[in-house]
């Protein structure tokens, strides 16, 4: 029998696409919850998942039981203003979520960071973004060491050199998830908004990984992924 595909839904507004991300978490969070006593929940930053966060902050879970962790990172300090942590603390860890645990990606021992997010897999909620050229996380296409994090097994966590590649802006120093951690989450779901970003995920499903990393995360995940895309 084939295994059902992801989900691809189409919303009337960024804002309905927004609220359905946010209830998606809500319903993978609850069930870890209910389940072991805990759950896990892992974000992308950027301009995408802003209102998603604060749909998602006004939720009644047990926060306080719930870990927050981060999809990749930029090596900047949480009050710069490119930081993922520094959003989500912001926009996310506030109201009904302010007492929930976040898990900094920021270390000068690396390996201290694989051990603290290797703690919280398999994760029950992943929220993955898109860039116009196909990556997702910091999978950078271009990256040199873009192997790394497609193909490395036994880390939960690994450094990215995006120098050179256009779309990962002035700070090309990056922590990410492996494609090992990603695609064995519980659940998850790709935020994206614009017809351009439409073409370049219909474009990556039929491309090569290398050249649009998100198809790894796609592919591993199957039916535990969900595409929340609206114009």
């Amino acid at each position: 029998m084939t295994e059902p595909a992801t989900l691809f839904l189409d919303y009337a507004t960024r804002s309905d696409a927004s609220e359905a991300a946010a209830q998606f978490a809500q319903l993978a969070l609850a069930d870890g919850l209910a389940s072991r006593g805990r759950a896990s929940l892992m974000v992308s930053g950027g301009s995408t998942p802003g209102p998603m966060f604060q749909a998602l902050a006004n939720i009644e879970l047990d926060w306080a039981s719930v870990t927050i962790g981060l999809v990749d990172e930029r090596a900047v300090s949480p009050e710069h203003a490119a930081s993922n942590e520094g959003l989500v603390r912001r926009t996310l860890l506030q109201g009904n979520a302010a007492p929930a645990t976040v898990l900094s990606m920021l270390s000068a021992d690396i390996i201290d960071v694989n051990e603290q997010y290797a703690a919280q897999r398999p994760f029950d909620f992943v929220l993955l973004g898109m860039g116009t050229d196909g990556h997702t996380a910091s999978w950078f296409p271009g990256a040199a060491n873009l192997s790394d994090a497609l193909e490395t097994m036994d880390l939960t966590v690994t450094q990215i050199d995006a120098s050179g590649c256009p779309v990962a802006g002035d700070v090309t120093d990056r922590i990410t998830l492996t494609r090992d951690a990603v695609t064995s989450a519980r659940q998850a779901v790709l935020l994206i908004f614009g017809n351009e970003k439409r073409d370049v995920y219909e474009a990556a499903m039929t491309g090569e990984m290398h050249d649009y990393p998100v198809r790894a995360a796609v592919a591993g995940l199957g039916p535990r992924l969900i595409v929340c895309w609206a114009p």
